[in-house]
């Protein structure tokens, strides 16, 4: 404890900190005879699967609102806390390029996976999205290039995997939809997919602010202690209960950083 304020040592912010939070709002309820659900989670930082299996198990099926102790991206130590009202969705995909094979020498006989890959890298970078007033433009962030040939030869084919960083407004079906028209469009060879996994992926949320609930949040609590709401590019199980259970999902956690 370096001071009233500061706690160190590995995992106080994420996730020690939020869990004490939950415990202490929860004790708090009980005093003043409140209604209140505590659930604790795991393997958000994987799949997600603790999220899916409370929604699937109906665990979450009575609640109207949700506050997770999850913590945020602060700069600076900027505010004493975050409070988050939104976050960007995350969808990993993976595009197969095709080419045509054909001896190094006689190249022009075939058609390289590289240089075709290329062109679908260009077109992912020149989709345009609505841009969301908090959280900005949506992002693709490529994660790996693969292409290679067992002989003398141009590939006839390339593998690239890339996230799908989407903000609000933008869904990976619209994004399926655009990239496949453009890639028709420049005559590319390629087939898109989500990378699957057992779990579906958090698509991105934001909260109705005109929710009544919300709106008394906002004037009896945050407005009188001077707390802005933030909205982060960070995917968590919030993304999973905000879009699987339709119910407004804050994030009301410590902020910190590691070394």
């Amino acid at each position: 404890l370096k001071n009233k304020d500061v706690l160190t040592g590995l995992g106080v912010e994420d996730m020690k900190g939020g869990i004490t939070a939950i415990i202490k709002a929860g004790e708090y309820a009980v005093k003043n005879k409140f209604p209140v659900k505590i659930v604790l989670g795991c393997d958000e930082e994987y799949i997600s699967q603790g999220a899916h299996d409370l929604v699937d198990y109906g665990k979450l099926s009575d609640i109207s609102f949700l506050v997770s102790g999850e913590s945020g991206q602060i700069p600076k130590g900027a505010k004493n806390f975050t409070t988050c009202f939104g976050r960007k969705g995350r969808v990993l995909f993976k595009a197969v390029v095709k080419g045509k094979k054909s001896h190094a020498a006689e190249q022009h006989k075939g058609e390289s996976a590289v240089l075709q890959a290329l062109k679908f890298v260009e077109c992912l970078n020149a989709l345009s999205f609505p841009v969301h007033k908090d959280l900005g433009k949506t992002d693709i962030v490529i994660h790996s290039f693969v292409s290679e040939t067992d002989s003398f030869s141009i590939p006839d084919s390339a593998v690239i995997e890339f996230s799908l960083l989407a903000a609000p407004g933008t869904t990976s079906a619209l994004f399926l939809s655009k990239i496949n028209k453009e890639t028709k469009k420049k005559g590319i060879k390629v087939e898109v997919s989500a990378v699957k996994r057992k779990t579906p992926y958090g698509e991105s949320y934001e909260i109705d602010t005109s929710n009544p609930f919300v709106k008394e949040l906002q004037d009896k609590v945050f407005k009188k202690y001077n707390v802005s709401p933030m909205y982060t590019a960070s995917v968590a199980d919030e993304n999973i209960f905000a879009n699987r259970l339709k119910i407004p999902v804050i994030s009301l956690g410590p902020i910190g950083g590691g070394g």
